[in-house]
């Protein structure tokens, strides 16, 4: 598998998906990978994104909070942790894990 990626451009084996801000994070994943762009307020708020091979979006991270119609989800951080879990951390301090199926958060914590 190839990937790459440039500003807000991503190349999966010569797909090329272009996403609303540059991108921060890039994490291969089975199947695919997850993108974690710079957040900017109205712009790029629930900034992770699950990408298959094919260069189709898979899912959009859910929100904390799934009652409310307008979020404030910005995250600083995805990865997997020494247990392959996707994690991703949100601007006001929680750790969350990601459901890799939807998108879901669980286990979430705050740090600070």
């Amino acid at each position: 598998m190839n990937i790459s990626f440039h500003e807000k451009e991503l190349s999966i084996n010569e797909k090329k998906i272009t996403f609303p801000t540059s991108i921060q994070t890039v994490v291969q994943v089975k199947n695919g990978v997850i993108v974690l762009i710079k957040a900017f307020i109205k712009v790029s708020d629930r900034n992770v994104y699950f990408v298959n091979l094919d260069g189709a979006i898979k899912w959009r991270i859910q929100n904390l909070d799934p009652s409310k119609k307008i979020s404030n989800q910005y995250y600083s951080y995805a990865g997997l942790n020494e247990d392959g879990v996707l994690e991703v951390n949100d601007i006001n301090a929680y750790l969350c894990k990601v459901n890799l199926e939807d998108g879901a958060l669980y286990d979430c914590e705050f740090t600070k």
